[in-house]
């Protein structure tokens, strides 16, 4: 009786060893399979707001989206904020605090940066 319990119990631990063996072969296998911000994408890793585009896989890898040359200088336009109106008008702001507290959007990543709507983009400073 005390045998076959023994058994039992070393029989669901060879299994349990072998469950997690295979895991962590079909996730290297997935690892190895993304190799690019596209790839990241598709794979469902987490995707930044930022300009240009990063992606990060759980396993703590991070892919930034290539941009072509032509494109570099280019930022896309940011949203508008659904809050309420501005306190300043966009052409009296001077900083990116300013631009902050008027209510204007500001990127996630860093530095961080915010543009009004009539195209004035500030810049974080650091400090």
């Amino acid at each position: 009786m005390e045998q076959t319990k023994v058994s039992l119990i070393a029989g669901v631990i060879v299994l349990m060893l072998a469950a997690i063996a295979l895991y962590f072969v079909m996730t290297r296998e997935e690892r190895a399979a993304v190799n690019g911000y596209k790839d990241c994408v598709r794979a469902g890793g987490i995707v930044a707001l930022s300009y240009p585009s990063q992606c990060r896989m759980p396993d703590g890898r991070r892919f930034t989206q290539e941009v072509p040359p032509e494109d570099r200088s280019v930022v896309p336009p940011l949203d508008e904020p659904e809050t309420s109106p501005p306190l300043m008008p966009s052409g009296s702001i001077k900083s990116y605090d300013e631009c902050v507290a008027a209510g204007y959007p500001a990127t996630l990543s860093y530095p961080s940066t915010c543009r009004t709507p009539d195209g004035q983009l500030f810049t974080e400073q650091p400090g």
